[in-house]
Order: structure tokens, then sequence, then C-alpha cells
């Protein structure tokens, strides 16, 4: 079955959340606080309602998945850490202002948008397929593979509010799709690909990394591949530094910005 809370209000009880069951909050604002836990193995869903889960959150972990698509669920403190369920996020806001570190098994973005505080490690499928935000300080590192494919055309994903992204695994931006620094509440906000990961460019988009306001920085210390036919640039607004390897497999790659560069740049 489904519980869904509609009203606002401030808890101190007990959900039990059995396999194959919901529990969604769709309404008001709710405070899980001290005394409160969701548990169990179902879903936990947000569709409207802002929920602050300010003690335990079991259902996090043991649950078969994390569902917002509208409102706000803000994990905070001590609510959950280690391995967590699969998150999906089609709209709406999922902030992790957690203590310790979380780990995602998969994260799909097909709207919304992931913050907070908290790190968040994403170890397999990370996928984004609607224009999407990622924000907040909380480092996101993702070790899988990370596609940002999207069906309507000139989609982005906005990287904001001092957000840092380490890319650990695969990393492509395909369609006609862009990453968007700084879009529209700028931040202090940086791309890495770390050493031995790769990521492509195979955007049909001019600038598949563009700038709005803001400081933006991409650190390639894996390697970066042009694979998109045409031409495209990395924007003048940010700053590219370059300690692994540049290859230009197709088409034409501007860099238009500063950075600095002791690595390897292959046109082929």
């Amino acid at each position: 079955g489904t519980l869904t809370i509609a009203g606002g209000g401030t808890d101190s009880g007990l959900y039990a959340v059995d396999a194959g069951t919901t529990l969604n909050f769709s309404g008001g604002t709710r405070n899980l606080n001290t005394g409160t836990n969701v548990t169990g193995l179902g879903t936990l869903a947000v569709s409207g309602a802002t929920v602050n889960a300010n003690n335990l959150l079991d259902i996090a972990a043991t649950g078969t998945a994390l569902n917002v698509s509208n409102g706000v669920l803000n994990v905070n403190g001590s609510a959950a850490s280690g391995v967590l369920a699969p998150v999906s996020i089609s709209g709406g806001t999922l902030n992790f202002n957690t203590t310790s570190a979380v780990t995602l098994p998969s994260l799909t973005l097909s709207g919304g948008e992931l913050g907070g505080t908290g790190a968040v490690m994403v170890t397999e499928a990370f996928n984004v397929t609607g224009s999407s935000i990622i924000s907040g300080t909380g480092t996101l590192t993702t070790q899988g593979v990370s596609t940002v494919s999207m069906a309507a055309g000139g989609g982005f994903l906005r990287i904001i509010e001092g957000k840092t992204w380490v890319n650990e695994g695969t990393l492509t931006i395909g369609d006609d799709d862009y990453l968007f620094f700084g879009y529209v509440s700028g931040g202090t906000n940086t791309l890495t690909n770390a050493a031995g990961a790769t990521l492509n460019l195979s955007s049909t988009a001019a600038t598949p990394l563009s700038f709005y306001t803001g400081t933006a920085t991409f650190n390639n210390f894996g390697t970066l591949n042009q694979t998109a036919t045409g031409a495209h640039a990395i924007s003048g607004g940010i700053a590219f530094n370059n300690t692994g390897t540049v290859n230009v497999d197709v088409g034409t790659l501007t860099i238009a910005g500063g950075g600095t560069d002791s690595g390897l740049y292959a046109v082929d």
C-alpha cells in the first residue's frame, strides 16, 4: 500500500514502510525530529512537501529507493550515512546536509536539484536525462559511467553555489547538451576529471562547458576527448588547468579562457 502525508506537522514516532509499499509526503512542512525514524524495505517519496529529516532516516539505507518529484527533502546531521538506496530526482530538491558522507549505488536526475553540504559518492550510473541542478558545498564524486543526455533539445546541467564535482569514471556530455557553471546564482564551482578518468565532449553544443557567473574551474588530470564534429569551445569564463591528456579526435576545440598546463595535447 501507500501512505500519503498531505499536511505539515512535527513527528517523534516511527514510520515502518514494508517492501513493495511507499511512504509519500505530498504537502506542508513535516519535521522528523528527535525520536522519529522511518524504517523498512519500501520506497520513500517526496512529491510536494518540505521534509526535514532531523533524527533517523534508516529507510534511506534499507529501502528500495528515494524518489523526489516535487518539494524538498533535507537529510540533516546523522539522519543517514554509509551506503544508501538508489536515488531519483525528477523535480524538487534533495539536500544531503549530513555529517558523514553518503554513497549512492546510482543517481538519476530527470529534473530538480541535488544539493546540500554533505559529501555524496555515486559508485555506478549517474544519468542526467532532463535539465537539472547540482548545488551546494558538498563534493559530488562519480565513480562509474556518467551521462548527460537529454531528449529535449539544448538541455543543461547547472553547477552552482559552491559545487565541486569529481569524475573518477567515464563522463560523457552528449546530444546537444552542456554543463552550465554558475547559472544563475553563481558561486565558486569546480569540475575535476581525476587521474585515470575520462571525459568525453560528444555534444553538438557550441560550448559544452559553458559559463554564466561566479568562479568556474575545470581541472583535467585524466583524459579529455573532443569527439563531436564542428566547432566547440570551453567557455572563456572557465579556468582550464591541464595536467592530463587532451585528445581532439574530431572537429575543433577552442580553449577560450586561462589556466595552467603541464599535460599533453594531441590533435588527431
